[in-house]
C-alpha cells in the first residue's frame, strides 16, 4: 500500500505554484536584463566597471630593445689567465709574467693594448704590450720578465688590464679585467 504524503493539500498547492512562478520569473527577469545591458549607454572612462566583470591590465610602458642580428655579434676580448713563475715571488728576484688574451665575440678586433701591473698600489703598469688586432676566436700569449718586486709583501693585488684606455669600438668591457691576489717572500 502506498503511502500517503504527510503534507497537507494546501502545502502542495503552494509549493507548486511557487515552482511555477520561480521558473517564469527567473525567465522573465532573464529577458528583462539582457534588453537593460543590450541597450546600456558605452561605458564612461574613469568609472570602475561592475563586480562580477574583471578590471582591464592598466596599461603598462614596454621599453623597445634592439638586439644585434645575431646575438654573438659583438667584439668582446678577455684575459684567458695570468701567471707568475715562481707563484711566490721573492723580493728582489725576477719573475716571469705570462697573460694570455682572446677575442671572444664575432668581430675582428683591431689594435688594442694590454696592461700588466705589479700591483694596483704601485704607480702604474709595469708592463704594456701593443696587440695588433685579434680575430673571433684568436688567442695571443703574452709574456715578459720583470725585474722584481722592491719588498715583501704579505698580500698584494695584481691585475691584468685589456684596452685600458678603451679604443675599440663596441666592445664588451664587463670582462676587460682580471686580478689576483699574492705574497711576495723575504727571500
Amino acid at each position: 500500500m502506498p503511502q500517503a504524503d504527510k503534507t497537507s493539500a494546501p502545502t502542495q498547492i503552494l509549493v507548486a505554484v511557487l515552482s511555477v512562478v520561480g521558473v517564469l520569473g527567473s525567465a522573465y527577469l532573464a529577458s528583462r536584463t539582457a534588453k537593460v545591458e543590450a541597450n546600456a549607454p558605452p561605458p564612461i572612462a574613469g568609472l570602475r566597471p561592475k563586480p562580477s566583470e574583471p578590471e582591464p591590465p592598466a596599461p603598462v610602458a614596454v621599453p623597445i630593445v634592439h638586439a644585434p642580428s645575431d646575438p654573438g655579434d659583438e667584439l668582446d676580448i678577455a684575459p684567458l689567465g695570468m701567471a707568475l713563475e715562481p707563484t711566490t715571488p721573492v723580493r728582489g728576484q725576477p719573475v716571469l709574467v705570462r697573460v694570455g688574451v682572446e677575442n671572444r665575440g664575432t668581430q675582428a678586433a683591431t689594435a688594442f693594448e694590454v696592461e700588466w701591473w705589479a700591483s694596483v698600489s704601485f704607480q702604474g703598469p709595469d708592463k704594456v704590450w701593443s696587440v695588433g688586432g685579434l680575430a673571433p676566436g684568436e688567442k695571443r700569449h703574452l709574456a715578459f720578465t720583470y725585474a722584481g718586486y722592491p719588498g715583501w709583501y704579505a698580500e698584494l693585488e695584481t691585475r691584468l688590464i685589456l684596452d685600458p684606455e678603451g679604443r675599440l669600438q663596441g666592445e664588451d668591457r664587463a670582462n676587460n679585467a682580471m686580478s689576483r691576489t699574492i705574497a711576495v717572500a723575504r727571500r
